[in-house]
């Protein structure tokens, strides 16, 4: 994985000026692909450590057959980075909530 540094300040621009705009954007979105890095690495630790030990499983997935929400959110961060992969995991999320509300199996709490 590489990291790209932010840019360094550019000096003597006036406040408001086009360079100083582009050289904000820029950082922003320096800043928003590390982001989802760190976001790639902490839904790793969930996947390695924290649902094992809870033993949560995804309900959505085994009801639709197709990967568990916190996969589809890793490779879809991954591949699309932040701003295009939030709305996609954000809709993912609606869906497998959408999925528990009318499977009478996964609304009692039911484990797949």
């Amino acid at each position: 994985m590489r990291y790209f540094p932010l840019p360094r300040p550019v000096t003597g621009l006036r406040p408001g000026s086009t360079l100083q705009a582009a050289s904000l954007s820029l950082a922003l979105l320096l800043i928003l692909c590390n982001l989802s890095r760190v976001a790639v690495a902490g839904i790793s630790g969930y996947q390695r450590f924290v649902a094992p030990a809870l033993g949560i499983h995804c309900g959505y997935a085994h009801a639709m057959h197709a990967e568990s929400c916190s996969a589809f959110t890793k490779r879809t961060l991954a591949e699309r980075g932040m701003l295009r992969g939030l709305p996609l995991a954000m809709a993912r999320f609606r869906a497998c909530a959408h999925t528990h509300d009318h499977d009478p199996r996964l609304a009692s709490g039911a484990r797949p």
